[in-house]
């Protein structure tokens, strides 16, 4: 299929006007408008997966609660052989939420390090005026606010909460074993 934004990606021009000498010719306007919609899919996508991992550790916190709850209190009265199973299996439900976790972290950071290389050759213009934005509001990339506001890279609270009920569970194996 042929694009605009596949002649951007294709030509081997240099680009006097791009940052970091760029290879390929500056899109027009309405090129830069069509890649730049391109690119706002992506930024959806990483909503998205962002969303299912709030989702996916939230069912996670509540299970293990109620999971720890019952076990803790004993309200239940589950004989000790069945809690302890209950536990080694949310010891295993543990690291694949862990792994399940990690992959979507892992698509957010492969979204994150494509968008800023496509912008620079695909939309430059638009690109600029978002680098100046970004700037106005959070000072460099390397300030306190811009890393505390950097949506999608929270990689240890999401790795602690699996992490958390792993070791707890082991915890309370443990402790219904003395």
């Amino acid at each position: 299929m042929h694009s605009p934004v596949s002649e951007v990606f294709m030509s081997e021009t240099p680009d006097t006007n791009t940052a970091a000498g760029i290879r390929g010719t500056v899109p027009t306007l309405p090129e830069q408008v069509a890649a730049y919609e391109a690119g706002s899919k992506v930024y959806d996508q990483i909503i998205e997966i962002h969303g299912n991992i709030v989702g996916v550790a939230n069912v996670y916190l509540v299970v293990t609660g109620v999971l720890w709850g019952a076990v803790a209190t004993n309200a239940m009265q589950v004989p000790t052989t069945a809690a302890t199973a209950i536990l080694a299996f949310h010891l295993l439900g543990s690291i694949a939420v862990l792994q399940s976790l990690a992959a979507s972290l892992n698509a957010i950071s492969l979204r994150h390090a494509f968008l800023p290389r496509f912008g620079e050759k695909c939309y430059p213009e638009i690109e600029a005026i978002g680098k100046l934005s970004f700037e106005q509001v959070y000072g460099s990339r390397d300030s306190f606010k811009a890393k505390f506001a950097g949506w999608g890279h929270q990689r240890l609270l999401w790795y602690l909460i699996p992490g958390a009920g792993f070791f707890g569970s082991a915890f309370f194996i443990v402790w219904l074993s003395t």
